[in-house]
């Protein structure tokens, strides 16, 4: 994906919750559904709260936890590797 792609209209049932000057449908949402769609890069080091937004998205929106460990990881990843 370059930076200079971007939406040409929402999707159908979708509408934009969020914009900037060169980037119309930065942000939209599902009407009826809990599905979101955002464009940006919030990994970068110019997006002061990228970040927060990540966390948010992850933890508030997926519904995901923060309660890993990397003992956890690490037997996970050696289950994996050996089934």
């Amino acid at each position: 994906m370059s930076h200079g792609d971007q939406l040409s209209e929402p999707p159908t049932e979708f509408h934009v919750i969020g914009k900037t000057r060169t980037a119309p449908f930065a942000a939209i949402a599902h009407n009826s559904k809990p599905w979101y769609g955002i464009q940006f890069h919030p990994e970068v080091t110019h997006s002061p709260r990228g970040k927060e937004v990540i966390g948010r998205f992850v933890l508030n929106i997926c519904g995901c936890k923060a309660d890993w460990t990397m003992v956890r990881l690490i037997t996970f990843l050696f289950y994996v590797c050996l089934t």
